[in-house]
């Protein structure tokens, strides 16, 4: 996204190092200058963000975490989406792909339940020009798995 729409500023959040290490190796090759990286947990990270400062958030094929102990984890859990909701703009949105019907099912709900309007829904998501394919995207892709997509924008 960030080679797409250079005019743009990025910020990507990644815990896992050997996936943070491919991205800064991407950022690099791409010499792309509107990306920050950060190798942080977003829970840890997202207190720093002031409130409506972010247009856009991106959840790509975060780890489902299907364990219902482990709940709290996702990245999609009420507690999350109530710092989404703080540091997203009035009109702010978040564009959420997963390859997981559990955690799409589960995330619909907490979007709607988490003061987010979906004004996009799709279980067979097929890729379209704005949008960018990930590693994980095309790896799914080509096993047959059908991937998920919403948008949700932050209701007043």
């Amino acid at each position: 996204m960030a080679k797409k729409h250079p005019e743009t500023k990025f910020l990507a959040v990644e815990k896992v190092v050997s996936v943070a290490g491919v991205l800064l190796q991407k950022i690099n090759e791409n010499e792309l200058t509107n990306v920050k990286l950060l190798y942080e947990d977003i829970s840890k990270e997202i207190i720093e963000i002031n409130d409506k400062k972010v247009d856009k958030i991106y959840l790509n094929f975060s780890d489902p975490w299907p364990k219902k102990r482990h709940e709290k984890r996702r990245l999609t859990h009420p507690n999350n989406l109530k710092e989404y909701r703080r540091i997203l703009k009035d009109d702010g949105e978040i564009i959420f792909k997963t390859d997981n019907t559990g955690l799409f099912e589960y995330s619909l709900e907490t979007f709607v339940n988490s003061g987010f309007e979906l004004i996009y829904v799709d279980n067979e998501y097929k890729l379209i020009e704005d949008d960018v394919m990930t590693e994980f995207e095309k790896q799914f892709r080509e096993q047959g798995i059908a991937i998920h997509r919403l948008i949700a924008r932050k209701k007043d």
